[in-house]
Formats: C-alpha cells, structure tokens, sequence
C-alpha cells in the first residue's frame, strides 16, 4: 500500500534477517484517534457524530473527524469506554503517537448563552437582572432564567431570556428588584470586566452590560 517511509534502520553493506526491520511504512492519509469517554454519556455517543480535536503542538489548527467505531465494553477502573475517530490528514500535519484534545459535538444546537457571573443563584432558582428603559432611564429588573449546559464560563439559557436582551454582567449580587443602573460599557467578545471598568474609571460597583447574540 501507499504510505510515508519512516527513518531507515540499516546502512548499505549491512547484513539482515528475515525479521530485521529496515524501516516503517505508514499509510497516514486518515488518522485514527482513540480516546476514552465516561460511561455516563454511553447513551448519546454513535457512529458518524462529528468530533473537534486540537493538539498543542499546532495550536492555530482545528482538525475536523467523525465517530467510527465504539469499543464494546467499560473499563471498570475508569468507568469510561473508548471510542475511536477517522480525522482526514491530507496535509500530513498528524503523526502516529500525538496527542490530542477532543471534543464530542454531541446534540449540538444554536442557544442563548450568558457568562456564568451574571448568574444569581437563590435555592434551587436562577436569576438575571434584565436591563430595560424606562422614560430615559436604565433599570435592572429580576428574572428567573432554567438554565442547561455550562462550558468555558458561560451558561446556557432554556427559559427566560430572549436574543438581544441586555443582562447585568458584573456587580448584579449587589442589586435590588428595579434599581437604577448605569450603563458603562458592553461585553463583546474582545473586551472583560476590568477592561471596561478600568476604562471608565469608576470606582464604584457599577454594571456592565452584555447584549446576547
């Protein structure tokens, strides 16, 4: 079959075996990735669901796979099973050995999500304040959100919330129902918290504020 040549073993004049090897043939056109999954996800893991893996070793480069093959029992030790992925590797960058991150794209699905700091948790509640106006002025109002997934410090939103509202961000436990709040700047992916603080130079615990997308 066709493949890469690995590093040759012998020298010319060198005297071999019949198993003596003299190098490695590897057809690394399409990789296989094998990596373990806590059982409990047993249930939502199938063939041909796609899979996002990087590895540090090319951090500006994504490598798209999908689900090929689940083994057929858990390992009692870990409770986790293992489950292997095909990744195309035209370009040659992956090599036998390297080792990757992976993420399942399990269910995956379009939400509304918020930074997990906006969140105020009451009991088994949750709660946003909602930015609204009113006559001119900017008011924080309280809001039960149900909340699904979190990931990356951000928390998905079921019920609740609607795309374009805006949300209290920083400095919401110190609000009340109603309160007045001032508007100092708007999260948008390439600025924090302490960016748009430090920007305003106010010291006080004023609120910034996300608009979701």
């Amino acid at each position: 079959f066709d493949g890469v040549l690995g590093l040759k073993n012998i020298s010319v004049g060198d005297i071999i075996k019949p198993d003596t090897e003299i190098t490695s043939l590897q057809d690394d056109s399409i990789m296989k990735l094998d990596f373990s999954v806590p059982s409990i996800y047993l249930k939502d893991i199938k063939r041909n669901i796609p899979i996002v893996a990087n590895s540090d070793s090319f951090p500006d480069k994504t490598f798209i796979g999908k689900v090929d093959n689940i083994d057929n029992q858990i390992q009692p030790e870990s409770r986790s099973f293992m489950v292997r992925a095909l990744i195309d590797n035209l370009e040659g960058f992956l090599k036998s050995g390297l080792l990757m991150e992976v993420n399942l794209m399990i269910n995956p699905r379009k939400a509304i999500v918020v930074p997990e700091e906006s969140l105020i948790n009451q009991g088994r509640k949750n709660y946003v304040f909602v930015v609204t106006s009113e006559n001119g002025n900017l008011k924080a109002k309280k809001k039960e959100v149900s909340i699904g997934a979190r990931t990356d410090e951000k928390v998905e939103i079921i019920e609740g919330l609607s795309a374009g509202d805006k949300i209290v961000v920083h400095g919401g436990i110190k609000l009340s129902n109603e309160a007045d709040v001032e508007e100092i700047g708007i999260l948008n992916g390439k600025t924090t918290v302490k960016d748009i603080l430090k920007k305003s130079g106010d010291k006080r615990s004023q609120a910034a504020i996300e608009k979701n997308k």
